[in-house]
């Protein structure tokens, strides 16, 4: 089974730029045991990817195993299934459309004061 972190994590270096084996590496040399890296990029080398909040899919609920954990202990490590967005990761991951409909609904409520104090507005340039 694919570690859905280590997936996308490739995807991700990938997108940035970073050299296929040079993104391998890296979560080699970060303690995942080569299988489970070479898997993942498997998926990405057919072009492809499992969705996101596919339920086959599992990941870790720590953080990466240290180096110094050997990874040819035959224990397989502790994974529970990826939780889905809540409304605020989806609000981070817009936060540009967020930002833009603060700027409107500040404006909408200038533009109100504007009209309700008019003769006090104009009252200060005559």
């Amino acid at each position: 089974m694919v570690r859905e972190d280590i997936l996308w994590g490739l995807r991700n270096a990938i997108e940035k730029g970073e050299s296929f084996e040079k993104a391998k590496q890296s979560f080699i040399n970060a303690g995942y045991s080569r299988e489970e890296v070479e898997e993942a990029a498997s998926f990405i080398n057919t072009g492809v990817l499992p969705e996101k909040e596919d339920k086959s899919l599992e990941t870790p609920s720590s953080s990466p195993p240290s180096p110094s954990m050997s990874p040819q202990t035959g224990q397989d490590s502790k994974q529970v299934k990826k939780p889905k967005d809540s409304f605020f990761n989806k609000l981070k991951r817009n936060y540009k459309i967020v930002v833009l409909l603060i700027i409107l609904l500040i404006l909408i409520a200038i533009l109100i004061l504007v009209l309700i104090f008019k003769e006090k507005i104009i009252g200060l340039f005559t």
